[in-house]
């Protein structure tokens, strides 16, 4: 795009402008039918053109709709934002992408341009669009305004990273992209300070049930592992003894996240969490527990305020 800006409109209907449009900037005759992520509409799509040279591909991110007044009182003025990040290949797009997804701050870095795209318009019934227009800019990242663009704590591949000069503080930042620490809704170890909970979250309607298992804690560094059931039934079918996690508890979880706190190598009084989803597979064999622990249920009188002799 020689412009740095173009401008399209105003029409009075999308119908009218999107001819002019498809026929003036290819972005509109773009077919984006790789969908990564959808709610409601394609959130984050991937598009090429037909019979381009440079065999460039672009990543479609909705950035934000808004709405003035925030009501559904009419006219009101509507505005929808939307990012167009080229590149070279798939795999340049999928290396910047957090769980394979949500792009993060350092697709936008490695993007050879980035296009930001502003559609206005006025409703002034219902169904009935008015004044349409469009803004296409070819942008950098420092001109983006914070709210277009993904959360920090994203980062490529499995991890999320927050900061934070406090507990307090950190707990609130999690919030509320991760629910941090678990809920303590059935305590199951206690040796110092609680090593072993259930807790349960809920997302989008579904409740899932976590087993939070400590497993190192020197000085001012500690890791949890957060192995996620669908069941509580199905979680306490793979502990030894009822309450202390084996290896079938890592093979059956549904999802298994490692926790790294981190109060040490950093600036005075801030800590860091990082946040990293893995494979059964990727676990490191000295943080699972001992291989000869097998789940079975919990014998009459047995004392569960510390660990077994075997752990």
């Amino acid at each position: 795009m020689p412009e740095r800006i173009r401008k399209f409109g105003p029409a009075s209907n999308w119908v009218d402008l999107s001819k002019t449009l498809t026929q003036e900037h290819r972005l509109w005759a773009m077919s984006f039918d790789d969908v990564l992520i959808y709610y409601d509409g394609p959130l984050v799509s991937v598009g090429q053109f037909k019979n381009d040279p440079d065999k460039s591909l672009y990543l479609r991110i909705d950035a934000g709709i808004s709405s003035s007044p925030d009501d559904q009182s009419y006219p009101r003025t509507m505005q929808r934002i939307t990012h167009y990040l080229e590149f070279a290949s798939r795999e340049r797009i999928d290396a910047t992408l957090h769980e394979e997804t949500l792009p993060t701050l350092e697709t936008y870095r490695q993007a050879a341009s980035v296009l930001r795209e502003l559609c206005s318009w006025t409703v002034t019934a219902p169904g009935k669009p008015d004044n349409c227009a469009v803004h296409i800019a070819n942008v950098t990242l420092a001109e983006i305004n914070n709210d277009e663009l993904p959360y920090s704590h994203l980062q490529p591949g499995n991890v999320m990273t927050f900061a934070a000069p406090g507990f307090e503080e950190l707990r609130d930042a999690c919030a509320p992209h991760y629910l941090y620490p678990l809920p303590n809704d059935h305590l199951l170890v206690f040796h110092d300070v609680a090593r072993c909970w259930i807790g349960k979250s809920q997302r989008l309607g579904r409740t899932s049930f976590h087993l939070n298992w400590m497993v190192d804690q020197r000085g001012e560094r500690e890791i949890n592992y957060r192995l996620s059931f669908d069941s509580e039934e199905a979680l306490r079918a793979t502990l030894y003894q009822g309450y202390v996690a084996t290896r079938e508890t890592y093979d059956q979880a549904t999802q298994i996240i490692r926790e790294e706190l981190d109060v040490s190598d950093s600036l005075p009084g801030e800590w860091n969490l990082k946040i990293e989803t893995l494979k059964r597979t990727d676990v490191p064999d000295d943080e699972l527990p001992n291989p000869q622990l097998r789940p079975c249920s919990k014998p009459a009188g047995t004392d569960q305020s510390s660990f077994p002799r075997e752990a």
